[in-house]
C-alpha cells in the first residue's frame, strides 16, 4: 500500500520528462511554439546573444582596414548610437536607458583613444602642430605677441622703402574729419610719409599740405570714390593695395599693412 503513491509519483515524473524532451525536439519546428503557446520551459525562447564590448585600447592596435571598411564601421557606430538613443527616449525604461548609456560610454572611450593618439602624433610630428605657429599657452602667447609686434613695427617704419601711402579724403566728408587726426598720429608714431589727396578740393586741419586730385589718382590705377580711403601703391609692381575704407584704428592699420605686405594668403590662419 505504501509503494503505490511512490510508483504513481515516479510515473508522473517520467511522463513530464517525456513531454519536455518531446517539446525540445519539436521546438525548432516552424510555428510549433506559437501554436501551443509554449514558453521558456519548453525551449521556445531563444537565448539572447551576449553583447561583445570592444576595448578601445585593443582597437587602436588593430591592423588598419581600407577606407571603405572604416567609413562603413563609423556609419554603423553612429546608427547604433542613434537607434539606442531613440529607443531610450521613446521608451524610457531602465533597461533601455542603461543600454544607451553603456553604448555611449563605448563611443566616448573610442573618442578618448582617438584624442590621445592625436596628441601623441602631434608630439612626434611638429610640422602638423599648429600651436607652434600660434601658441596657446600663456608663455607661448606672450613670446609670439612680442615677436609679432616687433615685426609689425619694423614693417611699418620701413614701409616707404617700397610703398607710397595715400590718404584720400573730401573736405565735406564728416568721417574724413574724424579719421584725419587718427591717421596723422599714426604717421607721427612710425615716422612715415603719407600723401593726403583731396578728392573735392577741400582741406583738413591736420594736413595743411595736400594734393588735389586732377586725374592723378586714376592714372595710378586707383578707381575709387569712397572716402576716407587708406591705400598703398607698390612702386615695384605698380599696383594699388587698399588698406581700408572708413575710419580705422591704429591696431587695424597695423594689422592690415603687415598682412598686405608681409603675409601670403593663409599664412596667418
Amino acid at each position: 500500500m505504501e509503494r503505490q503513491p511512490l510508483t504513481k509519483h515516479i510515473l508522473s515524473l517520467t511522463l513530464t520528462l517525456a513531454v519536455l524532451l518531446s517539446s525540445a525536439a519539436h521546438a525548432k519546428k516552424p510555428n510549433y511554439c506559437a501554436e501551443y503557446g509554449l514558453g521558456w520551459n519548453f525551449y521556445c525562447q531563444e537565448e539572447k546573444a551576449e553583447e561583445v564590448k570592444e576595448d578601445p585600447k585593443q582597437i587602436a592596435k588593430e591592423v588598419p582596414q581600407n577606407q571603405e571598411d572604416a567609413a562603413q564601421k563609423l556609419a554603423e557606430i553612429k546608427k547604433t548610437l542613434d537607434d539606442k538613443k531613440t529607443k531610450a527616449v521613446i521608451y524610457p525604461t531602465e533597461d533601455n536607458i542603461k543600454d544607451y548609456m553603456a553604448y555611449q560610454k563605448t563611443v566616448l572611450d573610442r573618442s578618448g583613444t582617438f584624442a590621445d593618439q592625436w596628441r601623441r602624433v602631434l608630439w612626434k610630428t611638429p610640422n602638423l602642430d599648429y600651436t607652434l605657429q600660434r601658441p596657446v599657452s600663456k608663455v607661448g602667447k606672450e613670446s609670439w605677441t612680442d615677436k609679432r609686434n616687433a615685426d609689425v613695427e619694423s614693417t611699418i617704419r620701413s614701409i616707404n622703402d617700397r610703398y607710397g601711402v595715400f590718404f584720400l579724403f573730401s573736405g565735406s566728408c564728416p568721417h574724413c574729419h574724424r579719421y584725419s587726426p587718427i591717421l596723422k598720429a599714426f604717421q607721427q608714431k612710425y615716422g612715415i610719409s603719407i600723401m593726403a589727396v583731396s578728392m573735392d578740393g577741400g582741406s583738413l586741419p591736420e594736413w595743411p599740405k595736400f594734393m588735389v586730385n586732377n586725374g592723378q589718382i586714376a592714372r595710378m590705377g586707383i578707381d575709387n570714390s569712397t572716402v576716407p580711403a587708406t591705400l598703398l601703391f607698390d612702386k615695384k609692381t605698380r599696383k594699388v593695395i587698399p588698406i581700408g575704407f572708413g575710419v580705422l584704428a591704429h591696431s587695424e592699420l597695423e594689422e592690415r599693412i603687415y598682412a598686405q605686405t608681409k603675409l601670403e594668403v593663409g599664412d596667418d590662419f
